[in-house]
């Protein structure tokens, strides 16, 4: 049985597309069965961008930073005046195919790359918000605050 079960949680996950908890979920299952883990993920190094009859892949390495507006999000590449694309694909699972060490998770609709950050700034009501190198800014959610303070500092 418990093969069976094994067997339809893979053909379900081949199915679907994977989430951050599908790695998890997938190394506890083969230290039961006493398989190795599988070896460090591999994350996007470009996207593709659909465009006029077209579909482009843009490096991920160009891109500063990703904000969404309901089913789409936008990639902004190129610093202020630069290229905007647009993507159709859920916050969350672009996320899970970027990188951690090189983006970051700053409000629920904003995604920045960390070398593209030039500052943090507290408002005068408490809040915050992100200067990027090209002086565009982004707003912060509090409670990342601490996490995105950490990692430019280099302590995670």
């Amino acid at each position: 049985r418990f093969r069976q079960a094994l067997a339809r949680a893979r053909a379900a996950h081949d199915a679907r597309q994977q989430s951050p908890d599908t790695d998890a979920i997938r190394d506890q299952l083969r230290a039961l069965l006493g398989q190795p883990a599988d070896p460090s993920p591999t994350y996007a190094a470009r996207i593709s961008v659909e465009t006029r009859g077209r579909v482009r892949f843009v490096p991920v390495d160009s891109i500063d930073y990703f904000t969404s507006d309901g089913a789409y999000i936008e990639a902004h590449a190129g610093g202020a005046g630069g290229e905007t694309h647009v993507i159709r694909e859920r916050m969350q699972d672009l996320e899970a195919r970027l990188d951690p060490a090189l983006f970051a998770r700053i409000h629920r609709s904003t995604l920045v790359r960390l070398a593209a950050i030039d500052s943090l700034l507290i408002g005068r009501q408490g809040d915050y918000a992100v200067r990027l190198v090209d002086g565009t800014r982004l707003p912060l959610a509090r409670g990342r605050r601490d996490d995105l303070e950490a990692r430019l500092s280099g302590q995670i």
